[in-house]
């Protein structure tokens, strides 16, 4: 049975608005502790970052997916794209479980830095191969606004353990940040294919738990998302 409101919706425009350490503000850290540890994922509001915005970036992958395959390789791995040297950063075609990808990093990173960081996972990758300059400027621009949000919600964490919120800039510093920027496409399957066993159902994305800190979500009104509650085990969706 899926449940459908046990998923909390917290409004975070006090954290936004009147920083950590006042009244409304630490409220609002103690109903983020109690979704984390009651269910491990809740909805938010009031993050400050305007509907039109988020919905231009949405077409901005909408845009990119619908582009021809090749297009779509210029960005790809090396695995999928032997011209590229790019390995973790990218688009990843729909060849494992149906679903297609396109994993972005912090847009400042040039050429010339990547080279000289010499991290693995911190590539320059040229999205100009896909992408016009004008959807290049709606990218950098709303992953600045979920990299600030992000940062937010990780000082509320912070506050929690009753820890200095400025620790967050250990974990949040542009152009050494492993942020990833991921946009996700479900086609529709004829036949899908499951490749988690515990599922028992083939499903667009198999069950499973996001690797980092944390992860910030959207998705588009068809929804799908569902949420297994960390301590019943029960099942949810989740409209967002």
């Amino acid at each position: 049975m899926i449940k459908k409101n046990y998923i909390p919706t917290i409004n975070i425009s006090s954290l936004l608005e009147k920083g950590f350490d006042t009244k409304p503000a630490l409220k609002i850290v103690k109903e983020i502790e109690k979704a984390c540890l009651d269910v491990g994922f809740f909805q938010i509001t009031g993050h400050g970052i305007k509907l039109k915005n988020i919905n231009k970036i949405c077409k901005v992958g909408e845009n990119f997916f619908k582009l021809n395959i090749k297009n779509k390789l210029k960005l790809a791995p090396k695995k999928w794209n032997k011209r590229n040297k790019n390995v973790y950063r990218g688009y990843f075609p729909n060849d494992v479980n149906g679903k297609e990808g396109l994993d972005l990093g912090d847009l400042k990173v040039t050429k010339k830095y990547s080279k000289k960081i010499k991290n693995q996972y911190i590539e320059y990758l040229n999205i100009k191969r896909s992408f016009t300059r004008n959807n290049i400027s709606k990218l950098s621009d709303y992953y600045e606004d979920i990299f600030n949000l992000s940062e937010t919600l990780f000082k509320s964490i912070s506050k929690i353990y009753n820890k200095n919120t400025d620790i967050s800039k250990k974990a949040f510093s542009r152009l050494k940040t492993l942020s990833t920027l991921r946009f996700n496409y479900y086609p529709n399957q004829s036949k899908p294919v499951e490749i988690s066993k515990q599922d028992g159902v083939a499903l667009g994305c198999e069950t499973h738990v996001d690797s980092g800190i944390f992860t910030v979500l959207y998705q588009n009104k068809k929804g799908g998302l569902q949420v297994q509650n960390r301590k019943t085990k029960k099942m949810a969706r989740c409209s967002l």
